[in-house]
């Protein structure tokens, strides 16, 4: 397989690197040099629409693939949600990345609650809002 400068460019950027697709078009940026400037090295040459284009092919023609699973880990063995789509037997790249359990509402609020707890001069500080806020004169709005 013969890859063009573009594609060569792409495989050896994003997939070794993991970047974020739009990291990836030129047009983006503020200045012509800004993919060199983020990548450090010369750009792939593509325009925006031959990039789409180029991206597109590739992942028609099974070079370039991602498929994002979640699981859970058991020992040596993940539960995936799915069945991934791949053939039986396909040895595959596997990156974890543990995810937070989802915070119930409040939970945030509960954790910071105690925070001050233990500062002597809080009672003070919140007295003297309140007080402030009492004393407060506002205008009357005209209309």
């Amino acid at each position: 397989m013969r890859l063009t400068r573009g594609e060569y460019w792409l495989l050896e950027t994003v997939v070794q690197e993991y970047c974020p697709l739009c990291f990836l078009n030129p047009e983006a940026y503020d200045t012509p040099d800004g993919i060199e400037l983020m990548f450090n090295k010369p750009g792939h040459g593509l325009s925006g629409l031959d990039l789409i284009e180029t991206l597109s092919r590739l992942s028609a023609g099974g070079t370039l693939m991602s498929e994002v699973l979640h699981g859970v880990v058991h020992g040596k063995t993940i539960e995936l949600e799915r069945s991934p789509q791949v053939g039986e037997g396909q040895a595959v790249e596997v990156v974890l990345r543990p995810i937070a359990p989802p915070e119930h509402w409040g939970e945030g609020l509960r954790r910071c609650a105690g925070a001050l707890a233990d500062d002597p001069e809080i009672d003070g500080i919140l007295e003297d809002i309140r007080r402030e806020r009492k004393m407060a004169k506002f205008r009357e709005i005209v209309e």
